[in-house]
């Protein structure tokens, strides 16, 4: 059984950033507010230095809960 989470479900977000220069943040910010279209998951921003690729700048991570 396939269960379908919505922005609701989310309960956790990891934001992994690269960059957090003031204007860098803002735009990720406002994505991410956008995203989540009301949702008010614990939200947690982490500084990395490099992702998985070169060019990559943010990277998220959702735990999600749902009722089957």
């Amino acid at each position: 059984m396939f269960l379908k989470a919505k922005t609701d479900n989310i309960v956790q977000m990891r934001i992994y950033v690269t960059d957090l220069r003031a204007e860098k943040q803002e735009i990720a910010i406002a994505e991410v507010i956008r995203f989540l279209n009301g949702a008010r998951p614990s939200l947690t921003g982490i500084r990395v230095q490099a992702l998985a690729g070169p060019d990559l700048q943010i990277e998220a991570e959702m735990v999600v809960q749902v009722k089957s």
